[in-house]
């Protein structure tokens, strides 16, 4: 009976592990070869890093970032803002850029309205700013005018090659497809409280997708913040 139990429990061992390949050579597939390759790289990085920096301690490296502390304590400044670098002129990232409005101008009704350039318009609708009600009482109309011209808006030129690989095997994961969601609705993920959310949740940070998405949001985007490239 033990030995039918321990070949049981081989297959099954297996066989989690054969669909835990299929998931990653899923992604992997859906990735441009230089973004793998940069990807690979950034992992590697990170995993350095905690096992110098905290002695493979990972959970001390979410207490800082959830702190406001620094996290990096000065190593490796110019690997690092090179590995941003790369990262940031890859496909990994979404792109985007800050367009002006087409036009801003103030309804009879004393809303302001903000009118998005031509390619940008869904079905000609004229897009209401949201944001009047934040504007101090004081502000004349023209400084009201002039800061949400200054403002503008952003524009997306390119997807994610990283999220849109990862929606591939998401339906499989569902802390993945909680990233997508999130990425999709704010496209930016606050690295405070995804550390908040580490600590406080069962998340196994070991895991092959959830492992890229903490090197990226994370260890990437601390070297941003607190290495300013």
């Amino acid at each position: 009976m033990r030995i039918e139990l321990y070949i049981i429990l081989i297959i099954l061992t297996c066989m989690s592990c054969k669909n835990r390949n299929q998931l990653e050579i899923q992604f992997e597939n859906h990735l441009p070869a230089t973004d793998q390759r940069l990807l690979k790289k950034i992992v590697s990085s990170y995993d350095n890093f905690i096992k110098m920096a905290y002695s493979g301690k990972v959970d001390d490296f979410y207490s800082q970032i959830e702190s406001n502390k620094p996290t990096l304590k000065e190593l490796n400044k110019e690997e690092y803002c090179e590995l941003v670098k790369m990262f940031d002129e890859s496909t990994l990232e979404y792109k985007s850029k800050n367009v002006k409005y087409d036009s801003v101008y103030m309804s009879d009704h004393g809303s302001i309205i903000s009118v998005m350039q031509e390619e940008d318009i869904i079905e000609d609708e004229l897009q209401f700013d949201d944001e009047i009600e934040f504007f101090p009482q004081c502000r004349t109309v023209e400084e009201q005018l002039n800061e949400v011209k200054k403002r503008a808006y952003w524009r997306f030129i390119s997807e994610s090659s990283f999220k849109l690989a990862l929606s591939k095997i998401a339906k499989n994961k569902l802390e993945i497809q909680g990233y997508i969601d999130r990425k999709d609705a704010v496209r930016y993920i606050s690295p405070k409280l995804m550390a908040k959310s580490l600590l406080e949740n069962n998340i196994n940070e070991n895991d092959y997708f959830i492992k890229r998405v903490i090197a990226i949001e994370l260890f990437i985007q601390q070297i941003k913040l607190e290495y300013g490239c």
